[in-house]
Order: C-alpha cells, then structure tokens, then sequence
C-alpha cells in the first residue's frame, strides 16, 4: 500500500523533529507536541467549561451531548491533544462536545479509565437526554464500552479494540511507518495488569459476540495502520456501520488537521453521521 502525500509529508516532518518517546514523560510531551505543531486555526466556540475531568464545548446549551474519548494508546493524550478536534466537531455537528480526562497508565492502569468513564457518561445524561460516544485510537475502548450501556450513536476513528494484536495489519506494519504494532503492544503492556485475559470483550471489543444491542455506528480505518484489520473486521460484525478507510493514511491523523485533508473529511463525515442519525426533534434538552 503506497503512503499518501500527506502522509509522507507528516512523517518526513515528524524526523526532523527528533522528538524523544523512551520515557512516558517524553512520550506525553511528544504527542502533545505533535498535537501543537500540527493544530488547525483554532475555532472559538460560546462556551468552554471545565467540570470534574471532562470539558464541555458548546455553541448551544440545547444541542445533544457527544462524549469524546481520547486516544494516546492508555499512557497519554488529555484535553489539550484533543482541544483542536473538540472544537472542530462542536463546529462541523452543531452538538455539544463532551471531552474526557480520564485517567492514565502506568499511574492508573485498568479499571481506571473505565471508572472515569462511567462519572462522564453520568455528567453527559445530566446535560441532555440525547448523548452519542466517541473516540479515536485507545479511546474506542471506552466509547464502545460506554455505548453498551445505552447511547444515541457511536463514532470510532482507527479504533484500538485488540489486545492480542492478532490482526494480520499488526504484522504488516509491526515496526510502522507511524505509530506501529510494538508503540500498540507497549501501550497495552503498561495499561494492563499482570494476568488480564486479553481476550476480555470489555478490554478488546473486536471478541465481543454480541454486538446487536450497539447503536448506528460510523468507524473509519487508516489504510497504513497496524490497528486497520480490526476496525474492519469489528464494522463487519455491527447491525449496520458507516464504514470509511483512509488508505494511504497513517495513524493518528485525526489530530493533526493542519497537515491531513483526512482529519477535516473524517469530521464532516461524523457530523453527517449524527444528523442522518439522531433526528432534529431529539435534540432538545
């Protein structure tokens, strides 16, 4: 598979920057580096308000409320990565954006995420009786968990849902271009107790049998990405996905609009997603 331009642009970018990731610490500042150079112009929306790990971006307090969960495979990411792309859907959907601060591994490893999850979930009922899920990367883990509890729609971008990484993408791009199958392995390894059974539908939902009780669900997939295969093989397993691949596109995109065409498509598609999901007369409180 041939890397697209952007693609081949961004990694050729990212080596001249020759940002250390041996240590967490340097791995969280590298992506919230990344995160900064590669920010589209910043959107201004009428309200910004931090509540108990989360952030709620509003144009209107009477839209639905999407709850966000970030990527940074377990070990980083947080509100600021995810600040540009919070806006940027408030934008494109016309809903609220609820961003989640969860927890962390190593310092918190699983349940953790899970738990902050539930307190968001719980936050987002109390704005509005119409909430969707989200997330990219790591986060899909506890969108999807978080949608089996009940919620309007779900949205997943290159979604991390195998914990195995049996996938035959995870041999392909084992060692990258881009994030590759070992940055996935070592996230998982420091996110995970000693002993936890990987093929735990909660931990990797791709091994989830029961699937049917999820709402409409969009999924979109990079072309170039050790995750590819099980985003497509979890869309093939729902009642009935909005499936979008990026091909030649690595992972992580999403978050770096400035240098990807994609990251502004997969936005409009989502918010397409939400209209033709969730009628205009469930949007009100």
């Amino acid at each position: 598979m041939v890397l697209a331009p952007d693609s081949a642009a961004y990694l050729a970018e990212v080596a001249r920057l020759n940002l250390p990731a041996r240590t967490i610490d340097e791995i969280r500042g590298r992506y919230q580096r990344l995160c900064a150079h590669f920010a589209p112009p910043r959107l201004e929306v009428a309200g910004v308000v931090d509540g108990a790990r989360t952030r709620l971006y509003a144009n209107s307090d009477r839209a639905p409320v999407l709850v966000w969960f970030h990527g940074g495979r377990m070990i980083s990411g947080d509100l600021e990565t995810h600040d540009a792309l919070c806006r940027q859907l408030v934008h494109a959907s016309g809903w609220r954006v609820l961003a989640v601060d969860y927890r962390l591994a190593p310092e918190h490893p699983c349940p953790a995420a899970f738990e902050d999850a539930a307190l968001a979930m719980r936050a987002a009922y109390s704005l509005s009786s119409t909430v969707a899920v989200g997330g990219d990367s790591a986060g899909a883990i506890l969108a999807i968990d978080a949608a089996r509890q009940g919620s309007a729609a779900l949205v997943l971008v290159y979604p991390m849902i195998d914990a195995t990484l049996s996938c035959p993408s995870h041999a392909e791009f084992r060692t990258g271009p881009g994030p590759s199958s070992e940055d996935m392995r070592f996230g998982y390894g420091l996110w995970l107790q000693a002993g936890t059974d990987r093929c735990d539908p909660r931990i990797s939902p791709l091994f989830d049998t029961n699937l049917a009780a999820l709402p409409p669900s969009f999924v979109a997939v990079s072309g170039i990405d050790s995750l590819r295969d099980e985003g497509l093989r979890f869309a093939q397993k729902l009642p009935s996905p909005t499936l979008v691949c990026y091909e030649g596109e690595v992972h992580g995109f999403l978050t770096y609009a400035a240098r990807f065409q994609a990251a502004g498509d997969v936005v409009r598609r989502i918010a397409a997603f939400l209209r033709a999901t969730v009628p205009a007369s469930a949007s009100a409180v």
